[in-house]
């Protein structure tokens, strides 16, 4: 079981409503983060990430990629959008930021992983 993990039926309902989302903005143009990535891919398919974006040029593990679609002549064609099934919403990783949890804030500070201490 993961560190955080919600009932099946609200994940996968969450899932639906976030990659129609992502299918819909990809669609409209609405980010130019992933309008620029398609003008340097120009070919190809391009992975939309979640977390853990890799370095340039690079791709990432499956567990990191949210999405991919193809581009062609620097189009993004949202109608090819392919979710990845192994991507995770939330792990340990992404719980505590990368960090060490042993190094949290002292105490009074309010943390949602000061329950770990």
């Amino acid at each position: 079981m993961h560190f955080f993990s919600c009932p099946t039926n609200i994940t996968a309902k969450f899932r639906a409503v976030l990659h129609r989302a992502i299918q819909t903005g990809l669609r409209e143009g609405a980010d130019d983060i992933q309008i620029n990535g398609a003008l340097q891919l120009q070919i190809g398919w391009m992975h939309i990430h979640g977390k853990n974006v890799p370095a340039l040029g690079r791709v990432s593990d499956p567990d990191d990629i949210l999405t991919s679609v193809l581009v062609e002549d620097s189009q993004i064609q949202p109608d090819t959008y392919q979710v990845m099934p192994s991507y995770y919403l939330s792990d340990t990783r992404q719980m505590s930021g990368g960090i060490d949890v042993y190094s949290l804030p002292p105490k009074g500070w309010y943390s949602p992983l000061q329950s770990l201490r």
